[in-house]
């Protein structure tokens, strides 16, 4: 009973590691360079309302991430 405890222990420890050296996927280049910068943008709701954003987007993360930051 304790070698199928261990035996399972070591299995996931090993299929964990081998998970964990995967390269991290990249984004591709046409993607980001569209969306990549700094934008920004007002408007009004339907009540009249003023509503204004301000947009950034950037790689992060080896290039495998694209952050967006709204304000």
């Amino acid at each position: 009973m304790r070698h199928t405890y261990f035996l399972t222990l070591v299995l996931g420890l090993l299929s964990a590691c081998a998970f964990g050296q995967a390269p991290a996927p990249h984004l591709d280049p046409a993607l980001v360079s569209y969306f990549s910068g700094e934008w920004a943008g007002e408007g009004a709701f339907a009540n009249g309302k003023p509503i204004s954003a301000d947009l950034s987007f950037h790689l992060s993360l080896d290039s495998a991430w694209l952050v967006y930051e709204h304000s």
